[in-house]
C-alpha cells in the first residue's frame, strides 16, 4: 500500500513538472533558429498562414535569447508574406524594423537584402524618393557583388524608373536585365519578373495587348515550373488587363483562376488567426517596452524565515486573486451587457431628441453673440436642434471613421461653428469632442467584436483601421480607457457569452 502511494505521489509530481519542462525545452538555445527554418519550409510550400504563425513564435524566442540575426530574418520574411498579400504598408513596416536591427548589429548582408526589399515595396506604393534612398543604400554597401545582387542592381533601376513613369528608361534597363539573366544563368523566377514588369509598364502606357502578351509569357513560365504563387499574381494581372481590353470572357476566366489560387494560398480564417497572434505579440512587446522605461531594477532579499513568510502570503494572495479574477470576469461580462444596454438607451434618447427637434417646425437662426462669460448664447430649442444634427452625423459610421474627421468638419456638416458644437457636446455629455468621437468609434468596435456573424472574418487590425485609427496602440489605449480591457479580451468574452446564449 505504501509503495503504491509513493508511486502515485511520484506520478503527480512528474505531471506537475511537465509544463515547466516543455517551456524549458521550447526556449532552449537554437530553438528560435529551428522554428525559423520550419517557417521557411512552410514558405517554400506556400503555406503562408502556418509560416506567419511560426515566424511570430521564432521572433518572440529570438528576442528573448538576444538572437538579433534570427529576429531580423523573421521580420524580413513576415514583411515578404504581407507583400505577397499586397499589403505593402505592413510589408514596409516589417522591412524597416528588420533593416534597423541589421544596422544595429552591423550585418551588411542583411542590410543589403532589406534595402533591396524596401526599394521594391516603396515602388509598389509610389514612393519614388524613398525607393531611390534605399537604392543608394543598396549600392553603397561594401560587399562583393554576387550574380543575384548584380541582377537586383539592374532590376531595381528599372522598377524605380517605372514608378517615376519614365518608361523609356524602364524598358532600357529591362532589356539589360533580361540579357544579364541569360548570361548569368539565373532561374525562371528572375526572367518572369522582367515579363511581369514589362507588362505593368505597357499597362501604364495603355498598350493593353502588349501587356497581355508579356503576362501570358510569364504565366507560361510559372505553369511550366508549377509555381502556384506566381500564377496567382499573374492571373490577377491578366484579369485586369483583359477587363481593360473589353474581353469579358477571358477577364472572368482569369478572375476565377485568381480567386481559386488565392483561396488555396491564403486561407483567410487561418491567416486572420495568424495575424491576430502577431498583433497580440506586438502589443505585449509594446507593454514590456513601456514597463521597462518606467520601472527600475528590483532587488529581492530573502532568508529562510522570509521565504516561509512569503509562501504563506502568496498562498493567501493566490486564493484572493482567484476570487478577484472571478469577480473581474463577471464585471467584464456585465460591462459587455451594459454596453449593449447603453446603446439601446442612447438610440431611444436620440429618437426622443429628434422628435422634439422636429416639433420645433423650423431651423432657428444661430445667434453668434457671446455672453459675458465668453460662451455662445443658444436657447434650449436651438441646442436641441443642433444636438440632433450632431447626433445624426455621429451616428454615420462611414463619416466618423474618416481619418481626417475633425471638429471643424463636424461643424461644417451641421451648418454651425466649432464654438457652438463644442459647447453643446460639453454641456449635454460633459466631454470634449475628441472623447465624444472616441466613444462612438469604440462603441462601434465593441459591436463588431461582439457580432461574429457579420464581422467574425475580420481581424482586430482590420476593424480599427476601418474605424479611422491610424495605429493599433492608439486604438488599444482608447479601448482600454473606455472598457478596462484589451480588444482581444473583449472579443473572447463576447464570443463566450454568445455561445452560452446560443
Amino acid at each position: 500500500m505504501a509503495t503504491k502511494t509513493r508511486l502515485y505521489i511520484s506520478i503527480i509530481i512528474l505531471l506537475s513538472l511537465l509544463p515547466t519542462l516543455a517551456r524549458a525545452l521550447d526556449e532552449t538555445p537554437g530553438k528560435a533558429v529551428e522554428l525559423k527554418l520550419k517557417a521557411d519550409k512552410y514558405m517554400a510550400h506556400e503555406q503562408f498562414s502556418e509560416a506567419l504563425t511560426t515566424y511570430t513564435r521564432a521572433l518572440e524566442l529570438a528576442r528573448k535569447q538576444n538572437d538579433s540575426h534570427t529576429a531580423a530574418a523573421c521580420l524580413g520574411n513576415i514583411g515578404t508574406i504581407y507583400g505577397e498579400m499586397a499589403d505593402f504598408g505592413r510589408a514596409e513596416h516589417y522591412y524597416k524594423k528588420g533593416y534597423d536591427m541589421a544596422v544595429e548589429q552591423k550585418d551588411l548582408s542583411l542590410q543589403q537584402k532589406f534595402a533591396i526589399s524596401l526599394v521594391m515595396v516603396n515602388c509598389e506604393k509610389g514612393n519614388v524618393e524613398e525607393a531611390r534612398k534605399y537604392y543608394n543604400i543598396q549600392m553603397s554597401i561594401p560587399l562583393k557583388p554576387t550574380p543575384v545582387m548584380r541582377y537586383y542592381a539592374l532590376n531595381n533601376q528599372s522598377t524605380i524608373a517605372m514608378a517615376a513613369h519614365d518608361y523609356v528608361t524602364a524598358h532600357y534597363y529591362l532589356s539589360k536585365v533580361r540579357q544579364y539573366i541569360e548570361d548569368a544563368g539565373l532561374d525562371y523566377r528572375y526572367l518572369c519578373t522582367t515579363y511581369g514588369t514589362n507588362g505593368s509598364i505597357y499597362m501604364m502606357q495603355n498598350r493593353t495587348r502588349d501587356a497581355i502578351s508579356n503576362f501570358l509569357t510569364e504565366l507560361h513560365l510559372a505553369k511550366k515550373n508549377h509555381d502556384a504563387k506566381l500564377e496567382c499574381s499573374i492571373s490577377r494581372e491578366l484579369y485586369v488587363a483583359y477587363k481593360r481590353a473589353g474581353d469579358a470572357l477571358q477577364a472572368q476566366a482569369y478572375k476565377s483562376r485568381y480567386l481559386v489560387l488565392s483561396d488555396s494560398l491564403f486561407d483567410q480564417n487561418r491567416m486572420n488567426a495568424a495575424q491576430n497572434k502577431l498583433f497580440d505579440y506586438e502589443n505585449q512587446l509594446n507593454d514590456q517596452i513601456i514597463s521597462s522605461l518606467t520601472e527600475r531594477s528590483r532587488m529581492l532579499m530573502a532568508n529562510v524565515a522570509l521565504f516561509l513568510f512569503f509562501i504563506i502570503v502568496l498562498s493567501v494572495l493566490y486564493i484572493k486573486l482567484r476570487k478577484r479574477n472571478r469577480y473581474l470576469l463577471e464585471a467584464q461580462q456585465l460591462l459587455i451587457e451594459k454596453n449593449k444596454e447603453l446603446t439601446r438607451q442612447d438610440d431611444t434618447s436620440k429618437a426622443m431628441l429628434r422628435k422634439y427637434a422636429e416639433s420645433i417646425g423650423q431651423k432657428e437662426e444661430q445667434d453668434e453673440a457671446e455672453n459675458t462669460e465668453g460662451r455662445p448664447l443658444l436657447t434650449a430649442a436651438q441646442q436641441a436642434v443642433l444636438l440632433d444634427k450632431i447626433n445624426r452625423v455621429m451616428d454615420d459610421i462611414a463619416v466618423i471613421s474618416r481619418q481626417d474627421f475633425s471638429l471643424n468638419m463636424l461643424a461644417e456638416l451641421v451648418e454651425s461653428n466649432t464654438k457652438y458644437v463644442s459647447a453643446v457636446i460639453n454641456e449635454n455629455y460633459g466631454m470634449n469632442f475628441k472623447t465624444y468621437l472616441n466613444e462612438h468609434r469604440i462603441r462601434e468596435a465593441c459591436r463588431r467584436l461582439s457580432d461574429t456573424r457579420h464581422y467574425g472574418n475580420m481581424t482586430i487590425q482590420a476593424i480599427y483601421e476601418e474605424l479611422g485609427y491610424k495605429s493599433g496602440s492608439s486604438f488599444v489605449q482608447a479601448f482600454r480607457k473606455l472598457n478596462g480591457m484589451n480588444p482581444s479580451q473583449y472579443q473572447k468574452l463576447a464570443a463566450g457569452m454568445t455561445n452560452k446564449e446560443g
